[in-house]
């Protein structure tokens, strides 16, 4: 990769169901930069989870029942 590049990956949440594509999948070493897909924006401004159960909660390989963050915010975090 040339110095300063920007490789930047898009995944969006339902990956995870209609195309059975996980965060694990993506080649970490091969990009700099991931836009996550999608939040939803509240009637007061604020932004919200799109999928709670994809982004935060559900339970991925090598997860356990009591850890506080799953989902694919806890892959993003190993990947």
């Amino acid at each position: 990769m040339a110095a300063g590049a920007i490789i930047v990956a898009y995944f969006a949440a339902w990956s995870i169901y209609a195309r059975n594509y996980f965060i694990a999948d993506i080649p970490g070493d091969k990009i700099t930069h991931i836009n996550y897909a999608f939040a939803n924006i509240g009637t007061d401004g604020r932004l919200m989870l799109g999928d709670a159960w994809a982004d935060v909660e559900k339970a991925f390989p090598g997860d356990t029942w009591d850890q506080p963050l799953r989902g694919n915010f806890n892959q993003l975090l190993k990947l």
